[in-house]
């Protein structure tokens, strides 16, 4: 069993997305993806997190590079950024 949630997956929306024409619309995340080389963060990320499950139960957890770039954009979208 994977330790995290693999992408591929079928998901709630698939179906939905799937019937999107991806080339006409550009998300945050692409535009950022554009200038930033993320694999450079993984390692670190993956190692900050090295502590196992306590028990068998639970789903299993995200992959960390995907939350650190839901951590970045957040920040991008924050409501003070936008007053200022």
């Amino acid at each position: 069993m994977s330790r995290f949630i693999e992408h591929g997956e079928p998901g709630l929306f698939d179906e939905f997305l799937g019937e999107l024409d991806a080339g006409a619309y550009e998300t945050s995340l692409m535009r950022v993806g554009k200038v930033v080389e993320w694999s450079v963060f993984e390692p670190e990320l993956l190692r900050a997190i090295e502590k196992e499950a306590k028990g068998p139960g639970g789903r299993p957890r995200f992959h960390p590079l995907l939350m650190f770039k839901i951590l970045i954009l957040g920040q991008r979208a924050t409501p003070a950024r936008i007053i200022k």
